[in-house]
């Protein structure tokens, strides 16, 4: 339980904290005696006033993870399927729209909800899962939500058809007993630069027209992506999970700290990039102007913390290791060498045979990575984790439904098309 191991690790930095003490006792003590008495004997007497305010601060910061984890277990879950019809002639314009609907702050904004209640700010899951070759499309969210999310869906997509589902996760015995038929191999994504650069995006494919008419002028970055996850054979299978929540300004540092804005760190950047220090009067390039206005216009838009975690799952006698090659260059489409691009982080294997005696770190690793899967556990413990910032329009570009365009046999669609969406949706 998340809890005992934080009552656990604080009371072990209370004895490590002791034993180092004693330590550096005994051994300056035998060089450097009267002094190092001296030190110790103004730390014991001192300490009825710094030692409580240090192990309050160690304690409230474990009740607020406790109550936090206490809500999150205790708050119920849906998945919900999306399954998208033949002809899908909108373009991911759609999706971020849908996206600034569900753009939420609420739910911690006061010192009681998330110190007393123990409430966080909502999380979503986008997911794509590839199941033998078949890719499905779903939405993981509170049940509380769910009537939400879908009224937004459907405003943008009315023949699309959605349905709560059973968890596909608990299908795969990894990481519990009878589990060792399945192979893992998992990693999560992080950026090469800071937040502030944008990747490519569907506006910058030519995609950000109302309507898709002609295929041969259409070009998904997200195409690749389907192939690939419909590539997946018998006994295998591939999940993509996208983890997202409104973002807040954060602090940076502990004393005299104001809270900072990834919007106020793109405009410092615009300015920079704007003045060159190097040469005056110099005139900026064209590649610094583009880079210049992908900033203004990725800092214009809302913003999400968003966490992504990847993994290839297969019985044991199918794994294969190439796929792992695969996953490495899914979203190489949506960087820049100008802008931003993903990259590996807290991969489940080593690069050297000498890091990992025998495989048992990277088991480890590989049972957390399913846990924290299972969970969709990104920004609260026990898988807390520094996420990366998107807006609107970046999210909606890795994450949107492809249109009819592509063309991917093994993509799950519906033959036919609702006239409107159920009537007992809210308004």
């Amino acid at each position: 339980m998340p809890i005992l191991e934080d009552i656990l690790t604080v009371l072990g930095l209370i004895i490590l904290l002791i034993l180092v003490g004693f330590g550096l006792y005994a051994f300056l003590g035998a060089y450097y005696g009267d002094a190092v008495n001296q030190i110790f004997r103004v730390f014991a007497y001192t300490a009825p006033y710094w030692l409580p305010i240090i192990l309050g601060a160690m304690l409230w910061d474990t009740w607020v993870r406790y109550i936090r984890s206490r809500f999150i277990h205790t708050t119920p879950y849906t998945l919900l399927e999306l399954k998208v019809p033949r002809e899908v002639e909108k373009s991911p314009l759609a999706m971020e729209i849908v996206l600034s609907g569900l753009h939420n702050t609420s739910g911690e904004s006061t010192w009681v909800k998330r110190s007393v209640q123990g409430r966080v700010r909502t999380w979503f899951s986008f997911e794509m899962v590839s199941i033998e070759g078949t890719v499905h499309y779903f939405i993981w969210t509170r049940t509380e939500f769910k009537n939400w999310v879908e009224s937004h869906i459907y405003a943008q997509f009315p023949t699309i058809e959605i349905h709560e589902v059973p968890d596909y996760t608990k299908y795969v015995s990894y990481g519990y007993p009878g589990g060792e038929e399945w192979g893992l191999w998992g990693s999560e994504y992080k950026f090469t630069k800071p937040d502030c650069y944008p990747i490519r995006t569907y506006i910058d494919y030519g995609m950000d027209r109302g309507e898709i008419r002609e295929r041969e002028q259409y070009i998904d970055p997200l195409a690749s992506v389907i192939e690939f996850l419909g590539s997946i054979r018998k006994d295998e299978q591939f999940w993509i999970q996208i983890m997202f929540r409104a973002t807040k300004p954060s602090r940076k540092g502990i004393f005299f700290s104001k809270p900072t804005d990834w919007r106020e760190e793109g405009q410092a950047l615009v300015q920079k990039l704007a003045i060159p220090p190097d040469v005056e009067n110099r005139r900026l390039t064209k590649g610094e102007m583009e880079t210049i206005n992908a900033i203004e216009r990725s800092i214009s838009k809302l913003g999400f913390d968003v966490g992504i975690r990847v993994m290839y799952i297969s019985k044991t006698h199918a794994f294969r290791s190439q796929n792992i090659i695969g996953v490495m260059n899914i979203f190489k489409q949506f960087g820049s060498m100008d802008l931003n691009a993903f990259k590996f982080t807290r991969e489940t294997d080593f690069d050297y045979p000498w890091q990992d005696f025998n495989g048992i770190r990277a088991n480890i690793k590989k049972r957390k990575m399913i846990d924290a899967y299972r969970r969709r556990s990104y920004f609260h413990a026990p898988y807390s984790r520094t996420p990366i910032i998107l807006n609107t329009e970046e999210l909606a570009t890795i994450f949107h439904f492809p249109s009819s365009a592509v063309t991917t046999p093994s993509f799950a669609r519906i033959e036919t098309k609702k006239s409107e969406p159920p009537f007992n949706l809210p308004r």
